[in-house]
């Protein structure tokens, strides 16, 4: 996802616009920002996660 950073996640989600998982997203991200990690992250529903796999 990022060639240069420190952590890849990838937050797999039911739906990725509920308020709630972004909020929860978010204070992850804070946290590891806080602790100095360069994070490359993505966001994705089950649904957008098939579709790139079946993508390729």
């Amino acid at each position: 996802m990022a060639p240069f950073s420190d952590v890849d996640l990838m937050f797999l989600t039911l739906d990725r616009r509920s308020p709630g998982t972004e909020q929860c997203v978010e204070a992850m991200l804070h946290l590891l920002w806080d602790l100095k990690l360069k994070v490359g992250h993505s966001i994705r529903s089950i649904d957008e996660l098939m579709a790139l796999a079946t993508a390729t």
